[in-house]
């Protein structure tokens, strides 16, 4: 007795998917890898503050073209923190308006946008806070050397950032758990569970997050940006609604981060999916067939 033993052999057509399949894995995959660089700089906007009378803010440092200004400061001179004779002050980046002109960022990396240093001075009399002020930036992001987008946040897009004086009388309790209620002047601010003291002051700006698109080459990218961290990326926690608490006759720095993720197209996806499954098909069909249940007896 002899027992047949079926098996089915390779074909053209099989062939041809296998090499369809590895062809559409190639198209999928980039031919270069992508080099990504982008600006990130920005400042305050000369007569945007908002102080109670008959206090004034005094807009130095760095200037760009378009009217930014490095550095702001307001107050009675109480103390010698930070590079405004005493006052408190506010500064971006460093006042270096290069500081993030031409840096590289991957996908999936967090990078700093920007950031934001408070010389906090103790402000002795009413009508000394600054409320808020305009913050002017722009983003380049380059693909290759080619500019492939630009976001102006400017006028109407500009960010607020919003600022809340504490009480400055000594002794400041050490703590402010969260809902505790802090103000000076007539403006109040809710603690979040993060000032060291009562005398701590507290910034936001909004949005405290965005996100946007653009395409290079078929692809489709994300950019997403947030802030305030309390850390430089790509490490840090993003402070409860953004707002970070700066130490009341001290230095502190709340972080902006930037964000770059190449975002799957449905498209794309499917295509891949196909090209997989065909595979699978191939790999299927060049496995040997098991011996029929019975025997089969040759004619």
């Amino acid at each position: 007795m002899k027992y047949k033993e079926i098996v089915v052999k390779n074909s053209t057509p099989f062939r041809n998917v296998l090499a369809s399949s590895v062809l559409m894995l190639g198209v999928l995959s980039p031919a270069h890898a992508v080099v990504f660089t982008y600006d990130g700089y920005g400042g305050f906007v000369p007569g945007t503050q908002q102080m109670a009378p008959p206090a004034t803010a005094t807009f130095q440092g760095y200037a760009l073209g378009t009217g930014e200004r490095g550095q702001v400061s307001w107050g009675t001179p109480t103390g010698a923190e930070g590079p405004f004779g005493g006052q408190s002050g506010l500064e971006i980046n460093s006042n270096n308006p290069n500081l993030f002109v031409g840096q590289s960022i991957s996908l999936g990396q967090s990078v700093n946008f920007g950031y934001l240093t408070h010389y906090n001075e103790p402000i002795t009399q009413a009508g000394g806070d600054l409320n808020s002020v305009k913050v002017g930036y722009y983003l380049r992001i380059y693909a290759d050397s080619v500019l492939v987008y630009s976001m102006d946040f400017t006028g109407s897009n500009a960010f607020g950032l919003n600022v809340w004086e504490t009480s400055n009388t000594q002794p400041c309790p050490n703590s402010a758990p969260a809902g505790t209620a802090l103000s000076h002047n007539g403006n109040t601010h809710t603690s979040n569970g993060n000032p060291q003291s009562t005398c701590d002051d507290a910034f936001s700006f909004g949005p405290t997050s965005g996100s946007s698109q653009f395409s290079y080459l078929g692809h489709l990218y994300d950019i997403s940006f947030a802030g305030f961290f309390d850390q430089s990326a790509p490490g840090g926690s993003f402070t409860p609604g953004g707002t970070f608490w700066s130490s009341e006759e001290g230095t502190d720095r709340g972080y902006v981060q930037l964000r770059l993720n190449q975002v799957p197209e449905p498209g794309t996806m499917a295509l891949l999916g196909l090209s997989l499954l065909g595979l699978r098909i191939v790999q299927q069909l060049r496995r040997p067939v098991s011996h029929l249940p019975g025997p089969s007896r040759l004619a």
